[in-house]
């Protein structure tokens, strides 16, 4: 297989994980809104640990598959500076702003 092949692969791979995490998001959310609906407080409590438990489990995958930082001789390039990103949903709007990279 060449590289090409490799890293198409690759990417077919990161498209798959991506899509269920997607779909996984958008089932918790049409889950959540359904119980909030309804007055659910049961069903909005075990959605909660639900989520809990997905983002600790994404979160581990996610800081288990990053690369480590370059060495501290190493050249990079200014990264992106950043923005914020507001959603709105039936629990309620969250904002995060992200900050952007300096390579050293």
């Amino acid at each position: 297989m060449s590289a090409f092949d490799d890293l198409k692969a690759d990417v077919e791979a990161q498209t798959t994980v991506v899509q269920s995490a997607v779909t996984l998001l958008n089932g918790l959310s049409q889950q959540l809104q359904a119980a909030v609906s309804a007055g659910d407080a049961a069903s909005v409590a075990q959605l909660a640990s639900e989520i809990t438990a997905n983002t600790s489990a994404l979160s581990a995958a996610v800081t288990a598959n990053t690369p480590a930082a370059p060495s501290s001789g190493a050249t990079g390039a200014t990264g992106a500076t950043g923005g914020t990103d507001t959603t709105t949903g039936a629990a309620g709007t969250d904002t995060m702003t992200g900050a952007g990279a300096t390579g050293a």
